[in-house]
């Protein structure tokens, strides 16, 4: 028989709370009331985590008084002066210095880059933004038709194909072309019509909504048209947009793309294999809450709340015939294959979550064979697969183990096992 970890003795021994006593009591032994909840969740101390999830599944969490403190983010030092404004100035300076007064603000608010978004947020906390003179005023300033087609003019914008005005990674172009929809102008500004590839059939509004109910953007936001990296269906939402067509097609509107169901939920996870890809995390036991956290970061404006989503995540990933374990590095490899185009933020997030899984999953076969399994670890941080980082980690830890010192029992890696 195999010889049990010195963490699972550990646990046995202390995190085993039958009550809110109990499991209040640990957390202000172990000085957690000092702490941000939000630590816990990053933490690869196994027993934080534990006992963390426990007074979340218990719900206990809003019983015991955590030091709820807002933390700056981490790429801003505490040492860079430039981010704390004490006055309107010192941030327009700033801003200028950056040349934020070149972007547009919604670019600023869901920038990747945390410093932009803090200055951001900073000057529409202290209403500094209405005063500051961003670019996209600077081009909202047509006043009528003349004005808007000057300024087409004057960029070359008449010798340019319409469609690659709107699919430009120039946020100013975007801008102007949007103005001139919005104020349907664009029939009356005249494009260079030798590069047009919009399709010959869409001459007519039934052969333009047929092509769009024929590639399902009928179940789509809007939106996601406009934002998208797709060339025809930019083209496509273009020709409506021109010929005024957009108000009689049956988009999906925002208000209906909430998901507030274990039925709608399951759709969704069937028709967005990244999502899906995360959802499945929530199988292994302990991780609902924060695979449902990263969903909602991920996808703001289809869900109403975390809390909700956790209550319909276990029941949808099950209903969808998802299996998630076993789950060892070779799963994990094909797991972070599948979500390498999420947000880099995101990916952190679930390396973590990986990391406690795939620890979860080697305990069993490290208690019976421990120089067999830290060899099967090694190998991995060997391989040229993407690995190495997560593989290190867990052969840290089961080396830390392996080499861990119990009085009267010696180490663990002395120790004679029986298979």
């Amino acid at each position: 028989m195999g010889w049990r970890s010195w963490e699972e003795e550990e646990m046995t021994r202390k995190v085993r709370w039958d009550n809110l006593e109990d499991w209040k009591g640990y957390g202000l032994e172990q000085g957690y009331n000092k702490r941000n909840p939000i630590s816990f969740r990053k933490s690869t101390n196994r027993n934080e985590k534990s006992w963390y999830r426990k007074g979340g599944r218990e719900e206990w969490l809003g019983n015991f008084n955590f030091k709820r403190k807002r933390k700056r983010p981490q790429s801003i030092k505490k040492k860079t002066v430039d981010l704390f404004f004490k006055s309107f100035e010192e941030w327009e300076i700033y801003g200028i210095k950056k040349g934020y007064e070149k972007k547009i603000p919604s670019s600023l608010k869901n920038s990747e880059n945390e410093k932009e978004r803090y200055w951001y947020n900073k000057g529409l906390s202290k209403v500094w933004t209405k005063k500051f003179n961003f670019e996209d005023r600077k081009r909202g300033k047509f006043k009528n038709f003349r004005e808007w087609k000057a300024y087409g003019i004057k960029n070359d914008y008449n010798n340019k194909n319409s469609n690659s005005i709107i699919c430009s990674d120039n946020e100013g172009e975007r801008y102007w072309y949007w103005k001139g929809a919005n104020e349907r102008w664009l029939t009356r500004f005249s494009f260079n019509p030798i590069k047009e590839a919009l399709p010959d059939s869409w001459q007519n509004f039934e052969s333009w909504k047929a092509y769009g109910l024929e590639k399902k953007y009928d179940k789509r936001n809007s939106v996601s048209l406009v934002r998208s990296n797709n060339k025809n269906e930019k083209s496509w939402y273009s020709k409506g947009a021109i010929k005024r067509w957009l108000k009689d097609f049956p988009f999906i509107r925002i208000k209906d793309l909430k998901i507030n169901s274990e039925s709608k939920l399951k759709k969704f996870l069937k028709e967005n294999p990244e999502a899906k890809e995360v959802a499945s995390l929530a199988s292994a036991n302990g991780y609902i809450r924060d695979v449902a956290d990263i969903l909602v970061q991920l996808y703001p404006k289809r869900f109403p709340s975390a809390s909700q989503l956790a209550r319909s995540l276990p029941g949808a990933v099950k209903r969808i015939g998802y299996s998630l374990l076993p789950f060892k590095l070779g799963n994990a490899k094909g797991f972070k294959n599948k979500i390498k185009s999420l947000p880099r933020d995101t990916r952190y997030s679930l390396e973590e979550i990986l990391f406690s899984i795939v620890c979860d999953q080697y305990q069993v076969q490290f208690n019976q064979d421990p120089s067999g399994t830290l060899e099967e670890i090694r190998n991995f941080t060997r391989e040229k697969n993407g690995m190495k980082t997560l593989a290190s980690k867990v052969l840290k830890h089961y080396e830390k183990i392996h080499s861990f010192e119990i009085p009267g029992f010696g180490r663990m890696r002395d120790r004679i096992y029986l298979k």
